[in-house]
């Protein structure tokens, strides 16, 4: 699959900032935001400026956004984290509940199951 088919998703504000870029740059992109986030979203457009004089837009049917954990990271392939480091653990445990394949799964293939303890564990070695 080409890069630009790949699902990217993306959470927290500088999120909507990265994921508007990658956006603009033609990637299919689905921001995961907080609920007054998403309605804003759906009604105006997001503005993407830059130190650079970089001043682009996206209209609200040119973005994918979404306060339901289950539909963002359903099916993600590629998910980037950008929350405050105290949401670190939620966010982990979100991925884990919604886009890594169920513990059961793993364990009928003799792997063992990820958990947000070791998604945390391994980010900080």
């Amino acid at each position: 699959m080409a890069n630009e088919d790949k699902r990217i998703v993306i959470a927290g504000s500088i999120g909507c900032y990265a994921g508007g870029c990658l956006a603009l740059a033609g990637r299919r992109v689905i921001l995961l935001a907080r609920p007054h986030i998403e309605e804003a979203m759906r009604k105006d457009e997001l503005r993407i400026t830059g130190l650079d004089g970089r001043d682009r837009s996206i209209k609200p049917d040119g973005l994918s956004v979404t306060a339901d954990p289950a539909v963002a990271l359903r099916g993600a392939e590629i998910i980037l984290v950008t929350v405050k480091s105290g949401a670190t653990e939620a966010i982990a445990a979100l991925i884990v509940a919604h886009a890594l394949v169920r513990k059961a799964e793993q364990e009928r293939r003799g792997s063992p199951g990820l958990t947000s303890e070791a998604i945390m564990a391994d980010g900080r070695q």
